[in-house]
């Protein structure tokens, strides 16, 4: 999915380190995902501990569950909060509302692919509608058994640090393969009057080609659920309340089958809108609270909560006591928000937006947004709009690290037992990362079937 929005969105791309596919925005991208804000069907699914967007999700080639895939190019942190750094992605699922005209009311989706590489695809699914309520499921299994590597460039000079380096001395003699994927998704959604419930399932195994030790096997379970209801009080007043969980486990594996590690994150959101049309002529406001709890450094679907490099460096028996993937840790992230739009013209559009979220390691982190729509003429528009955004620093952080797996270097590893500090009274303060963004854009149709739109921005980065 990240290569098909780079190949289709101007100003987002794609970089590969050692053993991560990480997504950039207009020239910058962060060292593990943490930077990006992804969303399916608007709710969030970035974790806290580390990677920040679902892999399942983001790296994967099962497509057909999708409706279309709406990107904010530049920070988006006042309306979604941290993460929201770089760029936001939000996955819009299938609704499943029939198509236009027909008459039946239970409809059903069916897909089968082969391809190349021994790819195969197959799905299912099923919608209904009356005139109160509608619902549509999917299940869908995506195979690909990836592209050989070439004997070129890293795969050939990366030596291979793993149990097995004196056979296969380099990372393309490891026999790794090009995006070799297995996924499994289930998306459904029901709404019936005001009330709307949505669940998510992903199961994903993807094989880290470019990694040089055992544990270039990475398996995403993801599980997510969703409610929400809108209350209409009058037609210029309006709430909308929502519910989310979502489980996150990780887990690690050698190409040889052995198990190096994995961990799970648990989220709890709850989110309230209350929406207020016309308070003064052609004026929409929005003020919003946002509860986020983050439970860190739980067993995941195998019991484990540890993560290992080498098959022949650690004991299984004991990894779960010695090692440590993510240490334990519960928080709560407090947010407020408020948006207003205003159209004094027929040509003229207004919109300003604050907020403000509050987390127990890195405090309060203020983000405001401001901008004008003008209409020249029909035909020709001009946005100018500032907007900031920011990322504290990632759960692994403030919680402790990697227990004996280098998340500090290994040549520290003496002195830093040798000081005897007490706790977690070595972790300073840490100050997110901001960005503000200044931002002008000019769209114009100077024929019926050709538009042009041209974007120009600057942004400032701290810390």
């Amino acid at each position: 999915l990240s290569e098909a929005i780079m190949m289709y969105v101007p100003g987002f791309f794609l970089v590969e380190d050692q053993d991560d596919l990480i997504a950039g925005f207009r020239g910058m991208a962060a060292d593990n995902n943490s930077k990006v804000l992804l969303l399916v069907n608007g709710q969030n699914l970035n974790t806290e501990f580390f990677w920040g967007p679902s892999d399942a999700i983001m790296n994967s080639t099962n497509f057909e569950y999708i409706e279309r895939v709406e990107v904010i190019r530049g920070p988006g942190s006042v309306t979604l909060g941290q993460g929201a750094l770089l760029g936001v992605i939000n996955v819009v699922t299938k609704q499943g509302l029939p198509e236009k005209g027909s008459q039946s009311n239970v409809f059903t989706d069916i897909a089968i692919g082969a391809g190349q590489d021994t790819y195969a695809h197959g799905s299912v699914g099923v919608g209904f509608s009356s005139n109160q309520t509608n619902g549509y499921f999917y299940l869908s299994s995506n195979k690909y058994n990836g592209q050989a590597l070439r004997n070129e460039g890293w795969a050939a000079l990366q030596g291979n640090q793993g149990y097995n380096s004196a056979i296969d001395s380099t990372v393309y003699l490891m026999g790794h393969r090009l995006r070799k994927t297995d996924n499994v998704t289930m998306t459904g959604t029901v709404k019936h009057k005001n009330l709307e419930m949505s669940m998510l399932y992903a199961d994903q195994t993807r094989e880290l080609y470019n990694f040089y030790r055992d544990r270039e096997v990475f398996q995403q379970i993801l599980t997510g659920i969703n409610g929400a209801y809108n209350f209409k009080f009058t037609p210029n007043l309006r709430m909308r309340t929502s519910l989310n969980y979502t489980q996150d486990h990780f887990a690690l594996h050698s190409k040889t089958g052995t198990t190096m590690g994995g961990t799970r994150e648990d989220r709890y959101g709850f989110k309230n809108v209350l929406n207020i049309d016309n308070l003064i002529p052609n004026n929409k406001l929005a003020v919003g609270f946002e509860l986020r709890n983050f439970r860190m450094g739980k067993r995941n679907f195998q019991n484990n909560n540890f993560v290992a490099n080498v098959v022949n460096g650690f004991d299984p028996a004991v990894a779960n006591e010695e090692l440590s993937m993510g240490f334990q840790k519960n928080i709560n992230v407090w947010s407020v928000f408020l948006e207003n739009f205003y159209s004094p013209s027929n040509r003229l559009d207004l919109f300003f937006a604050i907020r403000n979220d509050n987390h127990p390691f890195w405090g309060n982190s203020f983000t405001p947004r401001l901008g004008m729509i003008f209409s020249v003429h029909k035909d020709l528009k001009i946005r100018a709009t500032y907007q900031t955004g920011f990322r504290g620093a990632v759960g692994l952080h403030y919680t402790g690290g990697y227990r004996r797996d280098g998340f500090l270097r290994a040549d520290n590893y003496g002195e830093v037992a040798g000081a005897n500090i007490p706790g977690e009274s070595n972790i300073p303060t840490t100050a997110p990362e901001k960005m503000q963004s200044f931002e002008i854009a000019i769209n114009y149709k100077p024929i019926p079937k050709i538009q042009i739109e041209a974007v120009g921005f600057y942004s400032i980065i701290q810390n």
